[in-house]
């Protein structure tokens, strides 16, 4: 029986095997993969396990990191999921391993997914209606060759719903053409998501940011607390009950080429990682003068 360690190392093994680059870190996200592209995978062994802020949070870090988001879970609360199949999390893209598997391969699978139960498929409606002129079918026709109303063809080709797995094989068949979108990892899209920061060292560091004109969110996990970008994406660690592991810190830095701070309350010397004090915080009036003092801590 898999567990979710042997689900991450799965996961891990299909990327390195495909020739991305990994990094495990735990709590945003469990595997993180880089080839032309930058992956944050999420492990789950239960889709139905992950919690909102979880979900905000692999958003958040995806948008501040250009990287696309996946989740890779084997089932829900009622039943396996299936292979081949696109489901949603909050709004977040999960596939089964099987299916991370054939798309790393294939690096694109016909865009089907599930939604309320029912198997739905993105088409390329503009081709859709196209062949269906070609063919010289009104709207009404086409509909009775496949035994959907006229409004589910409107529907269909002015994108206001997506149809069903059967409504799309008998357009194809009707009009023999492929009509299936293809989904690929590398062209994901996820709406930008921002987290209000909720204790007071985190809405101070939020304010700076603000100031500065740098986009940022706070994130929920237990080694980053804010991203923000601004030309470069930053890390922000805040000290203040966090316990730290500062080698999986300077790692995350390292391989998203990205900086990494610590921010605490009172002046601490740490290795590897920069650190910055509120009195030093408070001092600084820029990103830019934020970035070269990242650079004098860091030499």
């Amino acid at each position: 029986m898999i567990d979710k360690k042997l689900l991450t190392e799965r996961v891990k093994k299909v990327l390195e095997k495909n020739d991305f680059d990994t990094f495990l870190f735990s709590g945003i996200f469990d595997v993180a993969g880089r080839r032309e592209y930058t992956l944050l995978v999420k492990t789950l062994l239960n889709i139905d396990s992950l919690l909102e802020h979880q979900a905000m949070s692999l958003r958040v870090a995806s948008t501040f990191l250009s990287a696309h988001p996946l989740i890779v879970s084997v089932k829900n609360n009622r039943s396996k999921l299936l292979d081949r199949l696109i489901y949603s999390r909050f709004g977040l893209p999960v596939v089964t391993p099987s299916t991370f598997e054939e798309l790393l391969f294939e690096d694109a699978l016909p865009y089907v997914y599930s939604i309320k139960g029912k198997h739905v498929v993105s088409i390329d409606k503009e081709r859709m209606r196209k062949r269906r002129k070609e063919l010289g079918y009104t709207m009404e026709q086409l509909a009775k060759k496949i035994d959907v109303s006229t409004k589910t063809i409107y529907e269909i080709e002015t994108g206001r719903v997506n149809p069903t797995l059967e409504t799309v094989e008998k357009l194809e068949k009707v009009l023999n053409e492929s009509l299936k979108s293809r989904y690929t990892l590398s062209a994901t899209k996820i709406e930008r998501t921002y987290i209000e920061p909720p204790t007071h060292l985190a809405k101070i560091v939020s304010q700076k940011f603000d100031s500065w004109n740098v986009e940022h969110s706070y994130i929920y996990s237990r080694l980053i607390d804010i991203m923000g970008k601004k030309n470069v994406s930053v890390a922000t660690t805040l000290l203040d009950t966090k316990k730290i592991t500062i080698r999986n810190i300077a790692r995350f830095g390292e391989f998203f080429d990205c900086w990494t701070v610590f921010i605490a309350k009172r002046k601490l010397e740490l290795p590897e990682v920069p650190s910055i004090c509120l009195d030093e915080l408070e001092e600084i009036n820029t990103f830019k003068e934020f970035l070269r003092l990242l650079k004098e801590k860091q030499a």
